[in-house]
């Protein structure tokens, strides 16, 4: 996947040289996600309503990247005395609190702002009020335990993971809130939370939908139409055919516009059973 570019915590990519035969995600070639400035202004509705309502916001992220830049964005929010004082925040998944320990050891790799937290005295990757949770056990226990409170679990598109019986206990709340920040695939169950199907099979047991479903794509780690762009447009002068992949139908085709549009001529979406011959 490309990412976004300017991304918390980390710096940006860098750009290949010399490429002649190009193979591009296609994800969201066809939309723009909204900013960082959106992003934190709709975590702030959210703790509002958690808060006012002692309820749960939960959010299904992958372990690696997303669940760190939520932590980041949560500290931002509680430097700025935006999260309210009772509500905690919970990391529920082994790997993203080994993840996050990676992250926390290779501080070069971070970006400026990043940077500049740190030399503050301020760690992004913790806060105050949040807590990486381990047992199995220590995990079921906050399905009784009243909000408010954010649980981050994996795994991203509720396939598995501990976030399957946090979604079993919240979802028919309709104080809940349930935030989806990842591309969810078809036939997923995060896809079926995205459409807001009325009811959602977990473990085998139907349980109706009545938790608010929002969906912020800032978050995501495939590049939005205008970062597949800026990319292209650093890396192409060499390019003499190009293949728009990883998308559904439409998103590969509007790569396939997009790659012309930036003077990528010979541009394809691939389709299955086709060969190709490279020279």
């Amino acid at each position: 996947a490309l990412g976004q570019p300017d991304q918390p915590i980390l710096r940006h990519y860098e750009y290949p040289t010399g490429a002649d035969i190009l193979l591009i995600e296609s994800t969201y070639a066809d939309r723009y996600h909204p900013s960082a400035d959106d992003v934190e202004m709709r975590l702030t509705g959210y703790l509002r309503h958690i808060n006012l309502y002692r309820s749960k916001l939960i959010v299904p992220a992958f372990s690696v990247g997303r669940t760190q830049q939520i932590i980041y964005y949560l500290n931002r929010l509680a430097a700025q005395g935006k999260v309210p004082r009772d509500v905690q925040v919970y990391i529920d998944s082994p790997l993203s609190r080994k993840a996050t320990e990676i992250y926390a050891r290779h501080r070069e790799v971070y970006n400026e702002e990043a940077r500049r937290m740190i030399a503050a005295g301020t760690d992004p990757l913790t806060f105050p009020g949040m807590t990486f949770v381990g047992t199995p056990q220590e995990s079921m226990a906050l399905n009784d335990k009243p909000g408010p409170m954010i649980i981050i679990a994996a795994s991203g598109m509720c396939e598995g993971g501990r976030v399957l019986h946090h979604l079993r206990h919240g979802i028919s709340n309709p104080d809940n809130i349930v935030l989806i920040v990842g591309f969810q695939a078809e036939n997923t169950l995060g896809r079926r939370i995205v459409e807001r199907r009325e009811t959602l099979k977990i473990f085998g047991e139907e349980i109706p939908l009545r938790a608010q479903v929002e969906v912020i794509n800032a978050l995501s780690a495939h590049a939005d139409r205008a970062g597949l762009a800026e990319w292209l447009d650093e890396i192409k002068d060499n390019v003499r055919q190009a293949f728009a992949v990883h998308g559904e139908p439409e998103k590969v085709s509007a790569m396939v516009d997009l790659l012309k549009e930036h003077g990528v001529s010979n541009a394809l979406a691939p389709q299955p059973g086709q060969t190709f011959v490279i020279s």
